[in-house]
């Protein structure tokens, strides 16, 4: 019996197994690197499709969250990421990335690099290229300012209600939303003039709950419409460089697996430009909250153990009545 100790963002864990190497190498030979490329494939032959662009926005948002537990069992648990996989929760992982992010000095690595950083995750990814070429110094630079770039979409919390939105039902409209503004405030409402401010033929539109007080106990709620717009094509390319560093990570992590691999084959888009062209990409993105405009009042506010004694004052009465 043979153990592992790996920590998950700040938290350790101790693994025992009785093959660690023949686990891993079920697990990572399990991993279709290419699963998310039947999306961007789906988009393209379906363009004009909202169904088609609502599951490529899906797919986009669990390509990021794949990619970056990925990451993180490569940085933190190399010898068995199945179980850093297994065991993170979202929010771990999210703190995980943000604490990259912010190149904090702290973060546990059992990978041969000083720090974690987006640049020398990259140079540990890519350490099968030429050190001494100018190639490696510019694919190092491309996917570390990528992943970068893909962690600050991923830490959006504007994302992350749309994606759990969308993945627990409470999208109530697929589609961009558009807004008009007046361009003056005098005379009647009838006789303004509205000019374009927002607009998106992508987006989702979904209802969100929050407390009505910050109060710690807090139970009274009330509802937001939230609309966020965005370009599905532009989706579509940076889905693709996910997918891209998707391979990348899961060669890495074989290749530190099973040594006896001969060399690693990295993905790489034809063209450079194509590592920023997602961002020079017209967007249209823009989210509105529309909130209650009802005035909270201070007997509106309740906690468990107020509303708990009205549950259970209606369960007697019921009870009563059906006695």
């Amino acid at each position: 019996m043979k153990n592992n100790i790996f920590v998950v963002n700040n938290e350790p864990f101790c693994l025992w197994d009785e093959d660690l190497k023949d686990r891993n190498k079920e697990f990572l030979s399990g991993i279709d690197t290419e699963y998310f490329s039947l999306f961007v494939d789906m988009f393209e032959s379906n363009r004009t499709n909202e169904r088609a662009a609502l599951a490529l926005r899906t797919a986009f948002h669990h390509a990021l969250e794949t990619l970056f537990s990925l990451i993180g069992a490569l940085i933190q648990a190399p010898n068995c990421p199945y179980a850093w996989i297994a065991k993170y929760k979202t929010h771990q992982l999210k703190s995980f990335v943000e604490r990259v992010n912010k190149e904090e000095t702290d973060i546990f690595t059992s990978l041969n690099i000083e720090r974690v950083t987006w640049t020398n995750l990259a140079q540990t990814v890519f350490i099968g290229f030429n050190k001494n070429t100018e190639r490696y110094k510019e694919v190092v630079g491309l996917y570390s300012e990528l992943w970068a770039k893909l962690a600050n979409e991923f830490l959006k919390s504007v994302h992350h209600d749309e994606y759990n939105s969308i993945k627990h039902g409470l999208r109530i409209r697929s589609g961009g939303t558009a807004l008009d503004i007046a361009t003056s405030m005098e005379g009647a409402f009838s006789e303004k003039k509205f000019e374009p401010y927002i607009y998106s033929e992508n987006g989702t539109t979904t209802l969100k709950l929050e407390r009505i007080s910050s109060k710690d106990d807090e139970r009274s709620l009330r509802v937001t419409r939230s609309s966020v717009n965005w370009s599905a094509q532009k989706t579509a390319l940076i889905l693709q460089l996910v997918i891209y560093s998707i391979h990348n990570v899961v060669a890495k992590l074989k290749s530190i697996n099973e040594p006896k691999i001969d060399e690693l084959t990295y993905l790489m888009p034809d063209d450079d430009k194509s590592f920023t062209a997602p961002w020079e990409h017209a967007s249209g993105n823009a989210s509105i909250k529309i909130k209650s405009i009802t005035k909270i009042k201070e007997n509106m506010s309740t906690n468990k153990n107020t509303l708990q004694e009205q549950i259970d004052s209606f369960m007697k009465s019921k009870q009563g009545k059906l006695d």
